[in-house]
């Protein structure tokens, strides 16, 4: 667990001083150990450091932060009700990005996978926390070689939660 910690707190540095190098922190592992926790808890601590990141930086204003819950946001989105389009979630400085890979595609028609290859194609170099209970050796086949490869690019940090307990049990 300190590894991730150490991780965790070393992306927290990189957002502080606006570093784009690894901009991009992955947590994987099975459901109850800790991901989406843990992605909550940088979150709270860059929206309390914000304005922070801006006086005391390289930020030339405020960085913008946002939450997405991936499922839910795919399913408004296919419905045609989500109240944050593709472009808002591209734009923002800070996305976290919880539980991708979860989503259901009913009729197989590969399309979140594309969304999701588009979004993470535009938001390099930008700062992403994502969390996802698909394990890295199956990103391919469980997605495909343009989305795994763009949540490997540019230094992205991957933390494995795989040999942790869930807290379920």
């Amino acid at each position: 667990m300190q590894i991730i910690a150490n991780q965790a707190e070393a992306w927290a540095k990189r957002i502080f001083h606006n570093n784009r190098t690894a901009s991009t922190l992955v947590l994987s592992g099975d459901s109850g150990t800790g991901k989406t926790l843990i992605s909550k808890c940088l979150k709270t601590w860059a929206e309390e450091h914000a304005m922070n990141m801006a006086m005391k930086s390289r930020w030339p204003r405020v960085p913008s932060i946002d939450w997405v819950d991936w499922v839910d946001w795919w399913q408004r989105y296919q419905g045609g009700r989500s109240h944050k389009d593709l472009g808002d979630l591209i734009d923002c400085d800070c996305l976290f990005l919880d539980d991708i890979g979860a989503e259901a595609d009913r009729y197989k028609s590969g399309e979140a996978v594309a969304i999701l290859c588009q979004l993470l194609g535009k938001r390099e170099k930008k700062y992403n926390v994502i969390t996802t209970n698909v394990n890295r050796k199956d990103w391919v086949s469980h997605f495909d070689k343009r989305v795994a490869d763009r949540l490997k690019r540019n230094e992205a940090e991957y933390c494995n939660f795989w040999t942790l307990k869930s807290y379920n049990e």
